[in-house]
């Protein structure tokens, strides 16, 4: 394999590894603030970029490309209301969704055809998963400050969160 495609695709398990932490991290603050329908969902996005991060590091294994293990950022964040933990979800949906487009970009420039493939329906799912991320912020920012809204929306988002998977 090309060493620039494997060097890509070390950071893209990074970038993918350190946003699976994030999103766990999101899961802990939005159930300390009592809304543990919004946590779990968060929490299944993590699982969710965990297998994502890790069919590209099996992908690597069986090329016998060598893996750089990545190295977690600690999570430096912001928030006032859990829309604002949606929001930076989303924006980090974005960032990953846009280095894996460059990605394929090399891939097809180095005809690296077999990684392109792998690659492919992962952007389907992100593509999934930024659109679902940016329905909830939605919703959440029609739910405002009102306590009452923000409760249901909870109880909503627990029960949906059952119900929907997030593929890897």
């Amino acid at each position: 394999m090309n060493p620039r495609i494997a060097d890509a695709l070390n950071e893209q398990i990074n970038r993918v590894f350190n946003a699976a932490f994030l999103y766990l991290s999101c899961s802990v603050d939005l159930k300390e603030y009592g809304m543990s329908g919004a946590g779990n969902w968060m929490r299944l996005h993590y699982h969710s970029e965990c297998a994502h991060a890790l069919n590209l590091l099996d992908y690597m294994e069986q090329r016998r490309i060598a893996v750089k293990m990545p190295h977690i950022f600690p999570v430096d964040y912001i928030w006032e209301s859990p829309p604002d933990l949606f929001r930076i979800a989303w924006e980090h949906e974005k960032i990953i969704t846009t280095a894996l487009h460059h990605l394929i970009a090399l891939c097809r420039g180095e005809e690296d055809f077999a990684t392109e493939q792998q690659l492919l329906p992962t952007v389907h799912m992100r593509v999934q998963e930024e659109d679902r991320t940016a329905s909830i912020l939605r919703e959440l920012q029609r739910c405002g400050k009102d306590e009452c809204a923000l409760l249901n929306w909870d109880e909503k988002i627990g029960q949906s969160a059952g119900n929907f998977a997030f593929r890897s």
